[in-house]
């Protein structure tokens, strides 16, 4: 009796053991992006390669370079370029949640189509949440639940 209480014991161990294993997620086998709430992974400037809504491919409405932003959280501000004119703005971040301020200071430079920084600019107003790629190099920025722009890190 003695024995079977013992191999009971150990089997009941075993077993906890193996599926505590299968609780814990593996790093390496998740591509989905995280959402970051360490905002210094924001730091620095990121590139758009996708705007939802673009009526054409980027490089056609965007012949001069796609929409550029410098995020610089120590000051809470962002800048950039919108693929025509410079632009800056204050930002407010909390967790994975960001709001770009609608009170933007815009450069007037005429340019032939300005279709694209129109785009840019108002999808940039409607942004309410982030989320940065495990590998640190993709940055989505979400309306609601829908990744409305996707940028890589330069």
């Amino acid at each position: 009796m003695r024995y079977i209480s013992i191999i009971f014991i150990l089997v009941t161990m075993f077993l906890t053991s193996c599926n505590e294993s299968k609780k814990q997620p593996s790093m390496e086998s998740s591509s989905k992006p995280t959402e970051m709430t360490n905002n210094f992974s924001l730091e620095g400037t990121w590139e758009a390669n996708y705007i939802m809504g673009a009526p054409k491919d980027l490089g056609e409405i965007y012949p001069h370079g796609a929409p550029k932003i410098t995020f610089d959280l120590e000051k809470e501000t962002t800048g950039g370029q919108t693929g025509c004119n410079n632009f800056s703005a204050p930002i407010k971040i909390d967790g994975n949640s960001i709001q770009f301020n609608e009170a933007m200071a815009v450069t007037r430079k005429m340019c032939p189509d300005m279709t694209g920084e129109k785009l840019f600019l108002e999808t940039l107003k409607k942004i309410n949440k982030f989320s940065i790629s495990e590998e640190g190099n993709t940055l989505n920025l979400i309306i609601g639940d829908i990744a409305a722009m996707r940028l890589h890190k330069l």
